[in-house]
């Protein structure tokens, strides 16, 4: 897909920076990855790559 695309949806979801959520991205990845085991292999892998 098209990065413009990409950013394009990313600004929709989020007002364009406005809303940018309450948890961290961390915390949210690791009880994807430790709590739901249908997740945990795109959620560790995503983990691993910001924690590098």
């Amino acid at each position: 897909m098209p990065a413009e695309i990409i950013v394009a949806i990313i600004g929709i979801e989020t007002s364009y920076g406005r809303i940018t959520g309450n948890y961290r991205v961390v915390d949210a990845l690791a009880t994807l990855g430790f709590d739901y085991p249908r997740r945990a292999a795109f959620s560790g892998n995503s983990l691993k790559s910001i924690s590098c």
